[in-house]
């Protein structure tokens, strides 16, 4: 085995698909850093090996089939034989070198458009493909424009407005109606919005303090759990954070008296009850006779208020087996299923026909968590609650749901949880009581979707598409501005990844990236989760902007190496074209 084959590990010539496989496996042995001789070598070796495939002949007959005509030699005239080979001899020593020359020029020329019609072939054929592939994705493309164009909408007129108010110097008084309109609100949570929002802030630094922090306020309310989203705009705007409230040592001393006084009355009430639970040898007096059936009273009523909006039967935890005790006073549950447990309290006087049903509780919202749990299990999607402060005790129930969706195959799983919660919201306990809570899609700290209850149903088909689009090019922004490879390939510099669309490279479906300064394209990357070697998380194409106007990309062209990030716990593989 002779080289270059032996350097790349093969046994002779083979075909450049073969040489590309063979020289992505031993760059996993050969890494620019540890190895840079071994690198340079396989490096070379792959573009000798590439170089001899291209030019590789076609297969020279075999000599089996050549002396065929040996059996017939034994009947032939040798002096005749001989007298025709002497008669030949000037005419091919004469004139052989000049025809030699013509043909090879003839060869070359041949070689060279031949060379040119196969990269035609081989554009037209990406061309087709990608014609191919965007004609069968049409219909989906077409079922999501009209989701996706509200939410670019959306984005572009609060940024628009963002313009608008910075140029005619607002005062904070506008800055503050913006923030409480419809324009924001609606765009708010949009990932476009939040990365225009973090450019813009970039951009004018000379932005008042005040304005500033009311952006803060809108993003960050006190005491609430910080949307992972958020995340990177606060950061941009922690100068703006509001100053600690004077006296924070005397509310904690006041928090911890209430806590401790808090203490000391349940330890009165306990100690109360015990009494009045003990009977006495001469029978229950006449008060404790007396509170004992009101307190009945008020649960077995509850209970039957519960009956009649909801249906089935409830029973209270407090009257049942004897538990009278401060901690059950307001639990309930289905009689049917003990081991259900919900919250309810007596509140104002009970009057159905104007909205008042004598009573509050948490039973729908309970419900709710059992659904969201079952489907976080049959679905495998880890599911997280809120707010920050939730602890999660005997009956209650969350405000907020956190779903951790995979970066990709999640589609079907999204539009399920849509036709769950819109098959729960026609049950006739969601109708009674509808339950009020926020729903997050995650995929790690990134957020593509936020949905609200009180803002009407869940949109299956937006929550798709900003899976499907947003996600996925917000993830391949991440990727590569954490890698380091912009400030490794353009130098340091402000550079703005912008999101350009889809290609297909090598077979591989990627999100396209531009690298860009100001309006001027610098570079462009495409990021992959197909095709992925083993022990890889990503592959990166890093092509420069005159190659873009070829329509292919010469391998040989390209350096491809390892590389480790490390803020993402990932490994990814740059194939870098020069």
């Amino acid at each position: 085995m002779s080289w270059p084959w032996s350097e790349l590990g093969l046994s002779g010539p083979a075909d450049p698909r073969e040489i590309r496989r063979a020289y992505a496996q031993r760059l996993k042995t050969a890494h620019p850093e540890e190895d840079p001789e071994g690198f340079q070598r396989l490096h070379t070796a792959y573009q000798a090996a590439s170089k001899l495939a291209r030019q590789r002949p076609a297969p020279s007959p075999p000599p089996s089939q050549r002396p065929e005509p040996e059996p017939e030699q034994q009947d032939w005239d040798y002096r005749q034989l001989l007298q025709q080979d002497q008669d030949a001899a000037p005419a091919r020593t004469g004139p052989q070198p000049a025809q030699k020359d013509w043909d090879y020029d003839r060869l070359f020329a041949e070689g060279k458009e031949e060379e040119e019609a196969v990269r035609r072939r081989k554009l037209e054929e990406y061309r087709r493909k990608n014609r191919a592939k965007y004609q069968a994705q049409a219909q989906q493309q077409r079922k999501k424009a009209q989701s996706e164009a509200r939410a670019w909408a959306d984005a572009a007129g609060a940024l628009h407005a963002l313009d608008l108010l910075y140029t005619n110097g607002a005062p904070l008084s506008q800055w503050q109606d913006f923030l409480d309109s419809p324009v924001f609100l609606s765009a708010k949570g949009n990932l476009d919005f939040l990365f225009g929002l973090e450019d813009f802030l970039q951009l004018h630094p000379d932005l008042p303090l005040t304005v500033r922090r009311a952006f803060y306020s809108a993003y960050q309310a006190p005491g609430k759990r910080i949307r992972p989203e958020y995340r990177p705009l606060l950061r941009l705007l922690k100068d703006a954070a509001p100053p600690p409230q004077p006296g924070p040592r005397r509310l904690k001393l006041s928090r911890l008296a209430c806590f401790i006084l808090a203490i000391m009355c349940f330890i009165m009430v306990l100690a109360i009850l015990t009494v009045h639970s003990t009977p006495s040898r001469t029978g229950p007096t006449a008060h404790s006779a007396n509170t004992s059936q009101t307190q009945t009273g008020w649960h077995q009523q509850v209970c039957t208020w519960l009956e009649e909006d909801f249906g089935g039967s409830f029973y209270s935890f407090y009257l049942q087996g004897g538990r009278q005790s401060i901690q059950f006073y307001s639990l309930f549950a289905p009689s049917d299923n003990p081991g259900f447990l919900f919250i309810a309290k007596q509140e104002g006087q009970r009057d159905p026909d104007r909205g008042q049903r004598g009573y509050t509780t948490n039973y729908t919202q309970r419900l709710l968590v059992q659904e969201l749990r079952g489907f976080s299990e049959t679905w495998d999607y880890p599911l997280a609650f809120g707010p920050e402060d939730f602890i999660g005790g005997s009956g209650t129930a969350p405000e907020i749901y956190y779903f951790d969706l995979p970066l990709t195959g999640a589609g079907e799983g999204i539009t399920a949880l849509g036709t769950l919660l819109d098959a729960l919201s026609k049950e006739p306990w969601y109708q009674t009581l509808p339950p009020t809570f926020e729903l997050f899609l995650n995929c790690g700290d990134l957020n593509f979707y936020h949905y609200r209850s009180t803002q009407g149903p869940f949109d299956g088909d937006y929550a798709c598409n900003n899976y499907e689009v947003n996600l996925l090019h917000a993830f391949a922004r991440r990727l590569v501005a954490e890698s380091g490879l912009l400030q490794a390939e353009l130098g340091e510099g402000t550079w703005d990844l912008q999101p350009e669309g889809t290609a297909e490279i090598e077979g591989n479906f990627c999100r396209w990236l531009s690298a860009r300064q100001g309006e001027q394209i610098q570079r462009h990357y495409f990021v992959t989760l197909d095709g992925l070697p083993a022990g890889t998380d990503a592959i990166v194409y890093s092509v420069p902007l005159e190659m873009m106007d070829q329509g292919w990309l010469d391998d040989d062209d390209a350096q491809v190496y390892p590389m480790e990030v490390p803020a993402l716990d990932l490994t990814i593989q740059v194939w870098s074209y020069h």
